[in-house]
């Protein structure tokens, strides 16, 4: 399946406002998904040849008789339009076309595609533990120079900033997200110019607290 992008995620404000997931995982089926290919084989839709990238055909929302073919699908724009009936992205047409709610169409986007929702969501959140815990071992530790690996310091904070490195790249665009893991870099930068122990601690124990804070959110999504 070709790779793609769509820039319109949500469509709308309601919609944004009505998804509690990950935005990552929308955003990568989208990029995954053929438009033209989804609505061919789960909606019979049958296209005429492509021109400038858009494929056309008859609109298949009910609501429309359309004796002129005024509907467009683009593979590329990952986007479809309708002259009489408007247009959107491939969670815009399923939406439509079976009156489902956005977070109903983004599950059932996920069954079309073959899509592992719960893997993916499990995969980011083994992560955040991960990071989580390699906090506590760090503040847990009975003695100054009791770091694992025997690391110094300097070297247990690139080791943590490649574990935020790694969940960054499993929550792609996700703002929430995003803004949580550059609050964490500051403080890594504030790590770095610590003048004594006491200090560098307290700083930890402030990331430990925000890692908490942002386990409890994940696990009420």
């Amino acid at each position: 399946m070709v790779i793609k992008k769509s820039n319109d995620i949500f469509g709308s404000k309601a919609n944004k406002k009505a998804w509690r997931g990950d935005w990552a995982v929308v955003e990568s089926m989208l990029a995954e998904a053929d438009i033209c290919e989804v609505l061919e084989n789960e909606y019979d839709v049958v296209f005429g040849a492509e021109v400038g990238g858009w494929r056309n055909t008859h609109c298949p929302f009910p609501d429309h008789r359309d004796n002129n073919p005024s509907f467009g699908a683009n593979s590329e724009l990952g986007r479809y339009n309708c002259f009489a009936c408007g247009g959107g992205n491939l969670l815009d047409f399923i939406k439509k076309i079976e009156g489902l709610s956005f977070p109903e169409a983004v599950q059932r986007l996920a069954l079309i595609a073959g899509f592992d929702m719960d893997a993916e969501q499990s995969d980011q959140y083994r992560l955040l533990r991960e990071i989580g815990n390699s906090i506590d071992e760090y503040l847990n530790r009975q003695a100054a120079t009791e770091l694992p690996g025997n690391m110094s310091e300097h070297q247990y904070m690139l080791s943590f900033a490649e574990q935020m490195r790694a969940y960054e790249a499993k929550v792609g665009g996700d703002p929430e997200e995003i803004a949580w893991v550059d609050d964490i870099y500051r403080y890594l930068d504030q790590l770095s110019e610590a003048e004594d122990q006491k200090e560098m601690k307290k700083l930890w124990y402030d990331i430990r607290k925000m890692t908490k804070a942002r386990l409890a959110a994940r696990g009420e999504q």
